[in-house]
C-alpha cells in the first residue's frame, strides 16, 4: 500500500496490481509478482546500498532506502506470493 506520510509510493503504481506490470513488455517496470523472495530481498538491497541504479529518476534507490530491513523481508515474502 506504500506509506505516504514517509513518501513511499505503492508497488503497484507502476509493477501493477499483481506485480506483473501494468503493460507488458515495459522493461522501465518490470514484472515483480513472483520472483523468488530471495531475489526480490536481494534486489531491494542492492536498491538501497546503491549497488543497482538503474530505475527511471532513481525512484527505486528511493523508496528501498526508506525501507527497514523487516519491511523489506515482508514485502519480498510477499510479492513472491503473487
Amino acid at each position: 500500500n506504500g506509506d505516504m506520510s514517509r513518501m513511499i509510493v505503492a508497488c503497484v503504481n507502476c509493477h501493477g496490481i499483481d506485480g506483473k506490470g501494468k503493460s507488458p513488455g515495459n522493461s522501465m517496470f518490470p514484472v515483480i509478482g513472483g520472483q523468488t523472495s530471495d531475489y526480490l530481498r536481494g534486489q531491494l538491497i542492492n536498491w538501497r546500498k546503491g549497488e543497482r541504479v538503474n530505475s527511471p529518476g532513481g525512484i527505486m534507490n528511493i523508496i528501498a532506502q526508506k525501507l527497514t530491513d523487516k519491511e523489506i523481508d515482508s514485502l519480498s515474502e510477499y510479492m513472491s506470493g503473487l
